[in-house]
């Protein structure tokens, strides 16, 4: 009774481990994915807001403080929902609606327009990439559970993953530096109508 009652207590113990992990895997991944999500919101909805902002500003003639709400409006953060990407695009092509309207008001005309939307496009675009990429090697690693991933599959997620990473760092450099030189353009512009005025 002893040996036989062990090894019946040790199976059912590691079925009770799996049935546990496999439960809780069900449970908080949902969890996870919301919280993610809620995350990402509000994040966004601040950027938003700071929309919002921008138009006070501007209706008050204080096109400082609209100038530095609108910099701050564009986003850097790494965004995985798909509501989130489509939200992001959404509101970045809101902020250079704003960039526009603040150049029309100014009298000027903003020369690298064209080279921030390319550069906020192809932004959209990577993220889309990395989200594909982490869910296809989530998706893997699941069908895989309790099964070790082999590790030339493993290696090539995790460099495309670095791949898609190295591009993102490469686009948000790129995207500061136009928005720079973009915001920079307007300061000056501004400047010089308080001046003439």
């Amino acid at each position: 009774m002893g040996i036989l009652d062990f090894l019946i207590a040790v199976l059912l113990l590691a079925f009770a481990v799996v049935l546990v992990v496999f439960i809780a895997g069900s449970v908080f991944k949902p969890l996870f994915s919301f919280l993610r999500e809620l995350k990402e919101k509000v994040i966004i909805d601040k950027a938003i807001a700071r929309l919002e902002k921008v138009e006070k500003f501007r209706n008050e003639d204080n096109f400082n403080a609209s100038l530095q709400e609108l910099r701050k409006a564009f986003l850097y953060d790494i965004f995985q929902t798909e509501r989130s990407l489509s939200t992001l695009k959404e509101h970045h092509q809101n902020a250079l609606s704003r960039c526009i309207a603040a150049a029309e008001q100014l009298g000027g005309r903003l020369e690298n327009l064209g080279v921030v939307e390319k550069v906020l496009i192809e932004r959209s675009e990577i993220l889309v990439l990395y989200t594909k990429a982490l869910s296809s090697y989530q998706s893997i690693r699941q069908r895989r559970e309790g099964k070790k991933m082999p590790s030339w599959s493993k290696n090539e997620f995790e460099t495309r993953i670095a791949q898609i990473k190295g591009e993102l760092s490469r686009n948000q450099k790129t995207l500061d530096e136009e928005l720079n030189k973009l915001f920079m353009f307007l300061k000056n512009r501004s400047q010089e109508n308080i001046i003439y005025h």
